[in-house]
C-alpha cells in the first residue's frame, strides 16, 4: 500500500518516498533517511525522489535497497479504545538465480565418504 495522501497535500509533499514500496540506491554514507535530512523543515523533493533522479550507476555497487510499507487501517468497533494489532510482513526471495538446484551436481566424494547425511555408511 502505497501513500494514500492527493499528491498536492503538504505531507505527500514531504513523504515522497512514501509513493514507491520499493526504493534501490548506491550506498552513501550521507544519504541516511528516506525523506532526507530535514523532513519537517522541507518542501518536499528530498531524499529517495532525489536520489534515485540523478540515475546513479547500482551495478557492481554496494547497495541500500529501501522498502516502505503501509497499512490504512480500516476503523471496526473491535478496535475501540485501542486497536489490538496489525501484521505486516515483507519477504525478498530469489528467482531464476540459478538456472538448477545448485545442489543437486555434488561431488559423490563429499556426500559418501564423509560420514554427511547422504551417506551409505561406507
Amino acid at each position: 500500500i502505497t501513500l494514500a495522501a492527493d499528491d498536492r497535500a503538504h505531507v505527500s509533499q514531504r513523504a515522497q518516498f512514501a509513493r514507491n514500496n520499493l526504493w534501490v540506491t548506491p550506498y552513501t554514507r550521507e544519504e541516511r533517511f528516506p525523506a532526507g535530512e530535514y523532513p519537517n523543515q522541507s518542501t518536499g523533493g528530498d531524499g529517495l525522489p532525489a536520489w534515485t533522479a540523478a540515475d546513479r550507476n547500482i551495478v557492481d555497487q554496494d547497495l541500500v535497497v529501501w522498502y516502505t510499507f503501509g497499512m490504512h487501517h480500516v476503523v471496526r468497533l473491535e478496535d475501540w479504545p485501542v486497536m489490538p494489532r496489525q501484521n505486516i510482513g515483507f519477504m525478498l526471495e530469489p528467482h531464476g538465480f540459478f538456472n538448477q538446484n545448485p545442489t543437486l551436481n555434488l561431488p559423490t566424494e563429499i556426500t559418501t565418504t564423509t560420514g554427511g547425511h547422504c551417506s551409505t555408511g561406507k
